[in-house]
């Protein structure tokens, strides 16, 4: 997607579970978007491994991590 539009219009989309929590007997400790097989760390630390190993900067692994989203998202709502 990134090759498509460019960096500054991708993001992750805000249905993922991002982190596991510390608390491993609550509900949200328990891992339910394994991408990936054997994965130890949640979603977001998958994916941002995932985009450092591909080699995008960090500016782009700022962007599509969170900063596209939160423009977004604060143009949508100032209104």
């Amino acid at each position: 997607m990134v090759d498509v539009v460019g960096a500054e219009h991708v993001c992750l989309g805000t249905d993922s579970k991002m982190a596991t929590a510390s608390d491993g007997n609550s509900r949200m400790g328990k891992t339910t978007n394994q991408s990936w097989e054997n994965a130890k760390e949640g979603f977001l630390y998958e994916v941002i491994d995932s985009l450092m190993k591909t080699g995008f900067s960090d500016k782009e692994i700022i962007q599509i991590s969170g900063s596209n989203y939160c423009r977004i998202f604060d143009k949508a709502t100032s209104i």
